[in-house]
């Protein structure tokens, strides 16, 4: 400094910015010839204003940076917000609700699982027989199918299909159980293939409830959101209905009477039941995954048989 008051003025005002800067940046104590006022922490550096003390050289105030002492706080900031969307991830343990529904579920599936194979009624099952050959293309060509059977048996493929475009990827569970088998299964075996994922299945967190861009989506999933698939299946469902609709008086008594006697046919209009009573549900939450500002009232589609969730996939939100 006492060099300095030998030099130009002008060299002085070079010096003593110099001087400043180098002295503010590794200072770890407050220097006494300066002032340290207005910090701010907000991008993770600390802004100093500092004053020269000397008034004979009457030097302006210079704004010098440096460091902060506690560097690591962003650093901490960053490690735990990373932590907790890592148990995000994770899966989390049910609740009470959770853990009282799936079990009444698996008891459901197990009660009627137990009916269709021991107290439903079976006094035609040579014609039962005869009616599964006929309907899969082996059996005898003067068999004769009930019209109103024979659509409701068709209508038991439409099903599994709808229920494949609405649980993906909406229904995708949170404990991890894949969804992939029951669809496969259920165009075999109905609702007996899908209970059990009903009863294993936990909603997942609200930041994992999001569509998957277009271009991440494999072949499988671009045809279960495009329109061509639910535009197929409203037109199936709608000449499937019309089919039983106009079957006429004989034709559905001639159905009850199977009901009655026949275990293929009342097992098979008991699945149909079942899958039309639990659309409501998953076309809801398929909605709100979507985050569909219609979600309120898409449940209630899922009341029509067929024709309201085919609607529903064809107004739908999609994967942009």
């Amino acid at each position: 400094l006492q060099t300095m008051a030998l030099m130009p003025l002008h060299t002085k005002m070079a010096a003593s910015h110099v001087l400043l800067s180098q002295m503010g940046v590794n200072a770890r104590v407050p220097l006494r010839p300066f002032t340290a006022a207005a910090k701010t922490a907000r991008i993770g550096i600390e802004q100093a204003h500092v004053c020269c003390a000397f008034p004979q050289h009457r030097l302006q105030c210079a704004s010098v940076q440096r460091v902060p002492r506690v560097q690591n706080v962003g650093r901490r900031q960053t490690v735990k917000v990373a932590a907790q969307a890592g148990e995000d991830d994770q899966p989390q343990p049910r609740d009470a609700t959770e853990t009282a529904i799936s079990v009444g579920l698996g008891l459901l599936w197990a009660a009627i699982l137990g009916y269709a194979f021991t107290l439903s009624p079976n006094q035609t099952p040579y014609r039962d027989q005869y009616f599964l050959e006929k309907l899969v293309g082996l059996g005898s060509q003067t068999t004769e199918i009930n019209p109103v059977f024979f659509a409701l048996f068709n209508i038991m493929g439409v099903y599994p299909a709808l229920y494949a475009a609405i649980l993906n990827p909406s229904a995708r569970s949170r404990t991890k159980v894949p969804l992939a088998p029951f669809l496969a299964l259920s165009f075999g075996a109905g609702v007996f293939a899908l209970l059990p994922y009903f009863a294993l299945w936990a909603p997942l967190p609200k930041s994992q409830q999001q569509l998957p861009p277009k271009s991440e989506l494999g072949l499988v999933r671009k045809g279960l959101e495009s329109r061509v698939l639910p535009a197929l299946l409203l037109a199936a469902s709608v000449y499937l209905i019309g089919m039983a609709s106009t079957a006429g008086d004989q034709a559905w008594l001639g159905y009850i009477q199977q009901f009655d006697e026949s275990r293929f046919v009342h097992v098979t209009s008991i699945d149909f039941c079942l899958l039309t009573a639990f659309l409501p549900f998953w076309i809801a939450n398929d909605a709100a995954y979507r985050k569909w500002q219609y979600q309120d009232s898409a449940a209630f589609l899922g009341l029509i048989p067929l024709i309201g969730p085919a609607i529903y996939l064809l107004l739908r939100p999609r994967s942009e």
